[in-house]
């Protein structure tokens, strides 16, 4: 949701956006992810239990070597993360219905968050783009839940039958 400038402000002030905090966002830094940002995930607020279970996810994912840092960018406003992408090979063991018709090797893309009060910034398009322009791959996935479609599909990700797979191949 993009905020508009009469909107209340997200920081909670109860004055209006272009009143606020609007001119004071600062510039957003995407950089690779390190082991000391790790800690750092867990002082990102969530505004529900999914949000929640999802960082926590990203960050067990991360300590149990399932997701490699490699394929782990974050954003950085100010000396805070505001938001993280984290990505993985998608293992040969998977089902046929997950499979690309290829056989390439494919990136699939674990989580992506953004914090509630950036959202609307382009933060997750710019993370986004960092994983897929800055991996020697060629073909992403995302698995989401079907809410997610519009949004994956505004970055050229591509839908067959199944609503909660998208995939995208840069030439």
């Amino acid at each position: 949701m993009k905020i508009g400038a009469n909107m209340p402000c997200l920081c909670g002030s109860g004055n209006k956006y272009k009143r606020c905090c609007r001119d004071k966002q600062a510039a957003v830094e995407i950089r690779k992810m390190v082991e000391a940002d790790i800690s750092h995930l867990h002082t990102m607020s969530a505004s529900d239990k999914a949000e929640a279970d999802m960082i926590n996810k990203g960050i067990e994912g991360i300590v149990n070597k399932h997701i490699d840092l490699e394929y782990a960018y974050i954003a950085e406003s100010n000396g805070e993360i505001v938001g993280f992408v984290q990505g993985m090979e998608t293992p040969e063991n998977i089902p046929n219905e997950f499979r690309n018709t290829s056989g390439e090797l494919e990136l699939s893309i674990q989580q992506l968050y953004v914090k509630p009060r950036y959202r609307g910034e382009e933060i997750g398009v710019q993370l986004m783009k960092a994983i897929e322009n800055k991996s020697e791959h060629s073909r992403f996935m995302v698995f989401h839940d079907p809410k997610w479609q519009g949004y994956y599909m505004k970055q050229g990700y591509i839908y067959g039958a199944n609503p909660t797979i998208g995939r995208k191949v840069i030439t």
